[in-house]
C-alpha cells in the first residue's frame, strides 16, 4: 500500500491507495481541487464541509452528464467501448504532447 500527500482546497491530506496507482491519485486529486478552486473563487472562506460536498455534487453532476451521453451514443449504435478506447488514446496522445 503506497501513502500520498495531496493538496485540496489548501488543506494537505494523507491518502493510501494500491502501488502504482499515485499519479493517477495525484491527478483526481488536483482535479478536485481545480473544482473546489472555481466554486470558493479562489478564496477559502467557504467551510471546509460545505465546500467539499459542494465540489462531489458538481463532480456527480458531470458525471452523470457523461453517463447520459454515452447512452445517447450507445442507443445511436456507437459502441461505448470503442469509444471509451478512443477517448483514452486521445488522452494518452495529449498527455504525450503536453510532456513535450
Amino acid at each position: 500500500m503506497a501513502e500520498l500527500r495531496v493538496d485540496i482546497a489548501g488543506r494537505a491530506y494523507r491518502l493510501g491507495c494500491e502501488d502504482g496507482q499515485e499519479a493517477h491519485l495525484s491527478e483526481l486529486a488536483a482535479a478536485v481541487d481545480e473544482e473546489a478552486r472555481k466554486i470558493s473563487g479562489g478564496s477559502m472562506s467557504v467551510p471546509e464541509g460545505r465546500l467539499l460536498v459542494m465540489c462531489a455534487l458538481s463532480l456527480a453532476d458531470r458525471l452523470a452528464e457523461v453517463e447520459a451521453r454515452l447512452a445517447s451514443l450507445e442507443d445511436n449504435g456507437v459502441d461505448g467501448q470503442e469509444l471509451a478506447d478512443r477517448v483514452q488514446r486521445a488522452a494518452a496522445r495529449l498527455t504525450q504532447l503536453a510532456a513535450q
